[in-house]
């Protein structure tokens, strides 16, 4: 059993420490649940048991079999876990059934409202998996705002995140004015590094980010997407 020390800070926390369980209840995938159906104690996590849960949330389809992974033993889930789950529900665009609701969704909340500097990135990502999903949870967003504005998580959002960040709250109308702009102007004091940058989808974020937030760009902003989406000219015929 390997020491949390030497494993990345991302996979430092199982969630089971924020959830009690009981007897796992039957699975309806069996063949996915059982890649994850193996014992973890709550101080250290084998890399090879993560990759394993990692690849059966990645494998999942629709959100049966999702909430399968999460349910048949949750001491193995970790914050990273999270990111890769809400992200391919989103990417998939499974079907919200109740047992979205009822399984999956609570560990969002959980994840939001004990968010610190460690998982203020993770938190970012799912987000922006439950903005294009159209979750509104008013509650969950009025958390989350107060996290990374109130707390100052938002200065450990990773740079290249920022953009999908502001999207995500302009996208289903959950921002405010402060959120908006306290999260635009950490954008433009790393103004260099997205000129550096080649991220296609990160550019689209922003770029719908203002489409949906109907504001103007700030100049730098207005500029950086100009370079980014102008028409490419056309060499000369030989």
């Amino acid at each position: 059993m390997l020491s949390l020390r030497l494993l990345p800070r991302l996979i430092r926390s199982p969630l089971s420490l924020l959830f009690s369980t009981k007897e796992p209840v039957p699975s309806t995938s069996k063949h996915i649940a059982k890649l994850i159906t193996f014992h973890v104690s709550y101080n250290g996590l084998p890399q090879s048991k993560y990759s394993e849960a990692n690849v059966a949330i990645y494998g999942c389809r629709v959100i049966e079999h999702m909430a399968a992974c999460f349910r048949e033993n949750p001491k193995i889930l970790t914050h990273e876990h999270l990111r890769v789950a809400f992200s391919r529900i989103a990417q998939v665009k499974m079907e919200l059934t109740q047992e979205f609701w009822d399984v999956i969704f609570p560990y969002a909340r959980a994840l939001v409202t004990t968010a610190d500097r460690e998982t203020a990135d993770i938190m970012a990502s799912v987000l922006l998996a439950l903005s294009q999903m159209l979750i509104q949870d008013d509650e969950l967003w009025e958390t989350a705002q107060q996290k990374l504005i109130k707390d100052k998580l938002l200065r450990y959002v990773v740079t290249e995140n920022l953009p999908s960040l502001l999207y995500a709250f302009a996208n289903n109308k959950k921002g405010t004015e402060k959120t908006m702009n306290t999260i635009e102007k950490l954008i433009l004091t790393h103004i260099k590094y997205y000129q550096a940058s080649v991220s296609e989808k990160m550019f689209d974020h922003l770029k719908e980010a203002y489409d949906l937030w109907e504001k103007e760009p700030p100049k730098e902003i207005k500029e950086l997407l100009e370079v980014k989406y102008r028409e490419p000219v056309p060499l000369p015929q030989l």
